[in-house]
């Protein structure tokens, strides 16, 4: 998907076709960044929004 098409309501594994280990390798480079996401904040609906979110605070 081109990344002018993702959408904030897309979620990582529904609608972006992201398999387990995709999702964690892009946590842990988040984590890389400096970014956590806690384990509560995690589900198979994650949002691509959501996520934004967590990079505001």
């Amino acid at each position: 998907m081109l990344p002018h098409c993702i959408r904030p309501q897309y979620s990582l594994i529904t609608d972006l076709g992201m398999d387990s280990v995709e999702l964690v390798d892009f946590l842990v480079r988040l984590e890389e960044c400096g970014i956590v996401i806690k384990d509560s904040q995690i589900s198979a609906e994650l949002t691509v929004g959501e996520i934004a979110g967590m990079l505001k605070n």
